[in-house]
């Protein structure tokens, strides 16, 4: 029988590994723990800039990302829109200030993945990436019909 202990040990490590490597890049720029992932989000997904969308594909609650954005317009790092045809929605767009630290977390979230697949042949790869993406769909499902 698997130990579910040891499953949660190892993702509380593969968390702590994340935060330790983007705390470099927090440092650097004074942002939050929050703020690196909404920038690296927004650069990687031009066509989903409203917070509802950080909220459902990055894991982060409502507040944590308003307050989040918050921050990130009052650095100059975003921009916030409202909606020609709805009043209720805000676009967020990344400024030309964030350039420089786009190439810091792309470079951060590259060092994190590094270390984490360090030693793993391609079949352990694929293996893991194929385990995770079902772990993540029922997550998901779960979370769906909770």
């Amino acid at each position: 029988m698997r130990n579910s202990m040891s499953d949660l040990k190892n993702l509380r490590c593969i968390k702590k590994l994340y935060d330790s490597i983007f705390k470099t890049v927090c440092d650097k720029y004074s942002l939050g723990r929050p703020e690196p992932d909404i920038i690296a989000f927004l650069h990687a997904n031009n066509d989903m800039d409203v917070a509802s969308d950080i909220v459902e594909h990055c894991g982060l609650s409502k507040a944590n990302i308003s307050q989040a954005v918050d921050r990130l317009i009052q650095k100059k790092l975003l921009i916030c829109e409202t909606d020609a045809y709805d009043r209720r929605k805000h676009h967020l767009y990344l400024t030309e200030n964030t350039s420089e630290l786009v190439e810091d977390i792309e470079a951060a979230f590259e060092y994190y993945r590094s270390v984490l697949i360090s030693g793993l042949t391609e079949e352990e790869l694929a293996a893991y990436t194929s385990t995770s993406q079902k772990m993540y769909d029922n997550a998901m499902r779960f979370m769906e019909n909770k």
